[in-house]
């Protein structure tokens, strides 16, 4: 039971909405609901769209840049990159 409250106290924390924004941006990547060089939705937009704080969104946002998925433009806005082909052996 303890370990059951101990779940639901870290996903009150942020780290559940910011993995969750996080894998649903990343399959609409992958998939090509957010295509190449398209504008993601900006963080007031996504904030308002799942109902989460900015600094959550952009965690979110962060990891997707770290990964390369995305680029940040101030004053422009969150961009999806194009994927390199992966190299098959």
């Amino acid at each position: 039971m303890r370990d059951a409250h101990l779940a639901s106290r870290r996903r009150d924390m942020g780290v559940a909405r910011y993995y969750r924004l996080y894998e649903l941006l990343s399959a609409a990547l992958q998939d090509g609901t957010i295509a190449p060089e398209s504008a993601l939705p900006s963080e007031p937009e996504l904030c308002d769209l799942h109902g989460i704080s900015r600094t959550t969104v952009r965690r979110a946002l962060d990891r997707l840049e770290r990964e390369g998925r995305i680029v940040r433009r101030r004053g422009s806005g969150t961009y999806a990159r194009r994927q390199q082909a992966v190299q098959r052996l």
